[in-house]
C-alpha cells in the first residue's frame, strides 16, 4: 500500500489517495481488508471527521458505510452525509458481522451508485456519557468485651459509564485504622473536614453495571459508660436509596444493650 502525492483540490478536501500493489492479478470476485489506525484522546466530548473511503477507476460502486463505538461511547451526526442513506444497523451487523471485540455498530450508511462524486463529508459526534450510580450502605456493627467492631459496606449500581472513583465518609475519629476491601484497587486517600473523614477509593479501571466495598475500624468501649453509633455515607452518587444499619453483640458479652437515644 503506497500514499501517493497529494493533488492541490486532494489537499484542500483533505482526501488520500493510496496504491495497492498485488502479487498477482484478481479476476472474478475476491475481497481486500484494510486497516487505519489514529489514536486519539478527548474528554466528554469531541468532534471527528466523517470516516469514509472509496475505489477508484471502478465501473460500479456498491458500499456500506457502518461506524462503530465501544461500549462507553455515543456516536451522531448533525445531519446524514450526502450521497449516503441512512441504514438501520441490525442489518449491517447479519451482512458485515460483529463489530470488534468491546464494540458494537451505532451508524450505517449504503451509498448510492454514482449519485455524488467524492467522499462523504461532515463532522461525527463522539461523546462520553456521564455515569449515572445509585448507591446504598449497610453499618454492621458487633460489640465484643471491650470493643465495637464495624464494616461499613458501601453497594453501587452503575449506568451509561464506568466509574473509577468512589467515597464514603466516617467519623474523623476512624483515623487511619480502618481497614479497606475493595477489588480493582489502585489507591486509597482520605481528608479530613471538620469532625468527618472522607475515604477516596481509586479503582485501576472502571467498574461497570455493580459494585460493592467495605470498610473495616473498631473503636474501644471504656467500661459502664454508653457508646454511640457513628455516623457513616457514601458521597458522590446520583441516587441514595437507603442506609441500615445492623447491631449485635457477641456471645461472651453478658450486658444488655440498650438504645437511649436515636436521631437521624
Amino acid at each position: 500500500v503506497t500514499p501517493l502525492a497529494q493533488s492541490a483540490s486532494d489537499a484542500a478536501s483533505g482526501q488520500q489517495r493510496y496504491r495497492l500493489g498485488l502479487a498477482t492479478g484478481l479476476s472474478g470476485t475476491g475481497s481486500l481488508s484494510l486497516t487505519f489506525a489514529k489514536r486519539i484522546s478527548f474528554g466528554e466530548r469531541t468532534e471527528l471527521p466523517f470516516p469514509d473511503v472509496r475505489p477508484v477507476g471502478v465501473v460500479r460502486e456498491t458500499s456500506t458505510v457502518a461506524l462503530a463505538a465501544g461500549a462507553n461511547l455515543e456516536l451522531r451526526v448533525r445531519s446524514d452525509p450526502a450521497g449516503l442513506v441512512s441504514r438501520d444497523t441490525g442489518s449491517v451487523s447479519r451482512s458485515l458481522g460483529s463489530a470488534r471485540e468491546g464494540a458494537r455498530w451505532r451508524l450505517a450508511y449504503q451509498r448510492v451508485n454514482g449519485r455524488v462524486a467524492g467522499l462523504a463529508t461532515g463532522k461525527v459526534i463522539v461523546k462520553r456519557p456521564r455515569p449515572y450510580v445509585t448507591g446504598s450502605w449497610v453499618l454492621h456493627a458487633r460489640v465484643e468485651r471491650d470493643v465495637v467492631r464495624y464494616t461499613l459496606r458501601a453497594l453501587y449500581e452503575i449506568e451509561n459509564a464506568g466509574v473509577r472513583q468512589f467515597q464514603l465518609t466516617l467519623p474523623k475519629s476512624a483515623g487511619e485504622r480502618v481497614t479497606i476491601d475493595a477489588q480493582n484497587q489502585r489507591e486509597v486517600t482520605s481528608t479530613v473536614e471538620g469532625e468527618r473523614r472522607t475515604y477516596t477509593v481509586e479503582l485501576q479501571s472502571p467498574a461497570e453495571v455493580f459494585y460493592d466495598l467495605a470498610l473495616s475500624w473498631e473503636e474501644v468501649l471504656t467500661q459502664g459508660k454508653p457508646f454511640s453509633l457513628p455516623a457513616v455515607g457514601i458521597d458522590g452518587v446520583n441516587r441514595q436509596v437507603a442506609g441500615f444499619v445492623l447491631l449485635e453483640k457477641a456471645p461472651e458479652v453478658v450486658d444488655v444493650l440498650e438504645e437511649r437515644s436515636r436521631t437521624g
